[in-house]
């Protein structure tokens, strides 16, 4: 992708090193693939997190619901 960019528009990369302060391209252009990388990383952390809360909500109300169903039982067997 970093490459396509490279070959589509050449100056961009050179006018990014600038702006960064970079006397280097390749240096520039490390340091997008890494903020790239850092901030996909960020993303999927989140998007982890929100798994795992949604995870322990169904494990709650999995628990609730076995809970219930044994109640219902118990109450089944003593009227029989």
């Amino acid at each position: 992708m970093a490459l396509l960019v490279v070959v589509l528009a050449p100056g961009l990369l050179g006018s990014i090193a600038g702006m960064v302060g970079l006397q280097d391209e390749t240096m520039a252009l490390l340091l997008l693939v890494g903020c790239l990388f850092l901030f996909v990383l960020f993303r999927l952390s989140m998007v982890v997190s929100a798994l795992k809360e949604n995870n322990i909500a169904l494990a709650q109300r999995l628990a609730i619901l076995e809970f219930r169903l044994a109640d219902r039982h118990e109450e089944e067997t003593k009227r029989s």
